[in-house]
């Protein structure tokens, strides 16, 4: 009886062990005003609901050496990392391009918050990566996330060779993301390019004029029209960028 119960342990902590990283690095959970604490029982509390689940099915490897229990647990923690680190990437793509958006339309002053609490960021940069953040809860994204990781479970079993860190992957997931970010900007950085070098043909024709000096306010609301106008192109391209970046 005791055997199976130390069984039994090891097995929720295998399964912990990729479920964890994918929780704490998950956009939303990972910022620092969450506590560790609440982030460590969600991810317990999925990796027993799992864990109920694969040993029901036998997926569970049985290991009975400490060597067999430290590789497993660190293919199973490598894997975990990966595809949590997927979600930093998108939030990171967000985050950089929703702080060029902010310097094209002259809105560089630091003065929003990042969804990652590292510190200060330009305004549209705060904002986008709250708004995902948001979307990925009030669209039920979470859910499909979650899934997506007990079908990983399917794909590549627990202490399987193939459970290790893939920065390919990672490569993969960015690459996408910044493609998706990029089509969600151009919009802003065509109309400050225009802006710009209407200004400058302006500046050119009346060199006694301080144009450039009302640059600043045509940027601004010409990136607030773009906004106003863009806004559903913007929700649909973030919200398959967040339905794409589900590991699966």
């Amino acid at each position: 009886m005791k055997w199976l119960l130390d069984q039994q342990i090891i097995e929720i902590f295998i399964v912990y062990c990729r479920v964890g990283p994918c929780i704490m690095l998950f956009p939303g959970f990972a910022q620092p005003q969450i506590p560790a604490r609440i982030r460590g029982l969600i991810s317990l509390v999925i990796a027993m609901a799992l864990w109920s689940h694969l040993g029901a099915g036998g997926r569970l490897p049985r290991l009975d050496t400490r060597e067999a229990i430290v590789l497993c647990s660190a293919r199973e923690f490598a894997f975990g990392v990966t595809l949590g680190l997927t979600g930093r990437c998108v939030m990171a793509a967000l985050e950089m391009f929703g702080a060029a958006i902010s310097a094209s339309m002259g809105l560089t002053m630091n003065i929003g918050i990042t969804i990652s609490g590292d510190g200060q960021a330009p305004p549209l940069s705060g904002l986008l990566s709250l708004f995902a953040a948001a979307l990925i809860f009030a669209a039920d994204l979470h859910h499909v996330y979650i899934e997506a990781i007990a079908e990983s479970y399917r794909i590549i079993a627990p202490g399987s060779s193939d459970a290790i860190f893939d920065p390919d992957l990672l490569l993969r997931r960015l690459t996408a993301a910044m493609e998706l970010c990029a089509q969600m900007a151009g919009p802003f950085f065509l109309v400050a390019i225009t802006i710009n070098f209407t200004l400058a043909l302006m500046a050119r024709m009346a060199p006694q004029l301080q144009i450039f000096a009302l640059s600043g306010p045509f940027l601004i609301t010409g990136g607030f029209a773009i906004l106003l106008f863009h806004g559903r192109d913007v929700i649909e391209l973030m919200l398959k960028l967040l339905i794409d970046w589900t590991p699966r």
